[in-house]
């Protein structure tokens, strides 16, 4: 058989670009073993205002509209819910921090997307904000986990996922793009997450995966509008629990729950809840997050081998920022002259950033 596209890895990234792909009348395989995935593990939060210094996320005006607009045709097209637009209730860390707000509340680029402040204690007395707090507008989840689940049954209906191990082996490069165990292939998208240091074609790249875990509690947020913002986040769910999340580390790149993971998270709800009592935890998860050296997406050709192409790095943003470049990706696939802007592969061909990078596996 013959095929426009081989995509490898169905993440949020593979996923939303084989949607693209096909909803423009391309032809898609899509090869993913379905394990070791950080999309079903992550909350999925949009939010547009991060940092200290409450900076707007990276083009979030683009990225925003974009994925609204995607995950609504996606909720149409398979008959799902996925995406809750929620406020984020930003709980301030330290006295400085509402002079910062103020700062940003008088910025015309910061117009529709910082809401209210309170005073402490002005929303609840569960809520621990010694010095007030502030909402961020226009935020929001994802349930990715089950988007995916919709997108891969979808995608079993239609005969193009195969669920196994990707061997890059046994991929061969020809002049007509690449074949893959007898199917031909114009192109290859890699959309491997992390094991993209295991890539044998673009594991020379400066990735910086980061382990994060997260813990589901059986017990539901005194603000079930809300998702609790303060270094860590509390995320409410539908069925009277909450999540918390996040741990961030560079030092171990696995996806087994640590006892180091429990207690940073257990600390960091109580920095924002006044709950004498710890609720049960039901779940506890982790997974690695394809982070890269300058925080960008790295997308792109092979320098060599421009048949092989990277969608990969999207980090802790991947549900804020994969449609939009998954649709313009796809554009510049089908022969379109798109600009990749600042997440263009070509960006690190002999950077000496590389050089502080270890060996690829």
């Amino acid at each position: 058989m013959r095929y426009d596209h081989l995509v490898v890895g169905q993440g949020i990234a593979g996923s939303l670009l084989a949607w693209e792909l096909l909803r423009r009348g391309r032809s898609v395989r899509i090869v993913d073993r379905g394990v070791d995935c950080a999309s079903r593990v992550s909350a999925g939060i949009l939010n547009p205002v991060t940092g200290k210094r409450l900076v707007k996320s990276w083009l979030v005006d683009e990225l925003l509209p974009a994925a609204h607009h995607l995950y609504r045709e996606l909720e149409t097209e398979l008959g799902g819910s996925w995406l809750t637009p929620r406020r984020i209730l930003r709980v301030y860390q330290s006295a400085d921090e509402p002079k910062r707000w103020e700062k940003r509340r008088l910025s015309p680029a910061y117009e529709g997307y910082l809401g209210r402040q309170f005073a402490p204690g002005e929303i609840c007395d569960e809520i621990h904000d010694p010095w007030g707090s502030f909402e961020i507008l226009r935020g929001g989840n994802l349930a990715i986990a089950e988007l995916l689940e919709a997108l891969q049954a979808r995608y079993l209906e239609r005969g193009i996922l195969r669920q196994e191990t990707f061997d890059h082996g046994r991929l061969k490069l020809n002049a007509e793009g690449a074949s893959y165990e007898g199917d031909q292939f114009g192109s290859v998208v890699f959309c491997e997450g992390f094991q993209v240091r295991r890539n044998p074609w673009f594991n020379w790249l400066p990735f910086a995966p980061a382990k994060g875990e997260i813990l589901t509690f059986a017990r539901a947020l005194p603000e079930q509008d809300y998702v609790l913002n303060r270094q860590k986040w509390v995320l409410p769910l539908p069925d009277g629990r909450c999540r918390v999340g996040s741990t961030w580390s560079h030092d171990h790149i696995d996806t087994v729950i640590t006892s180091q993971g429990r207690t940073g998270l257990f600390e960091g709800m109580r920095k924002m809840l006044n709950w004498e009592e710890m609720p049960a935890v039901v779940r506890h998860e982790a997974g690695v997050r394809p982070c890269t050296h300058d925080r960008l997406p790295i997308i792109g050709f092979h320098p060599e081998h421009a048949q092989l192409v990277l969608f990969n790095g999207f980090g802790s943003k991947g549900a804020l920022a994969t449609p939009l470049w998954a649709a313009r990706l796809a554009d510049r696939l089908g022969g379109q002259a798109v600009d990749l802007g600042e997440t263009d592969l070509s960006r690190w061909i002999d950077s000496p950033i590389l050089q502080q990078y270890p060996e690829p596996l």
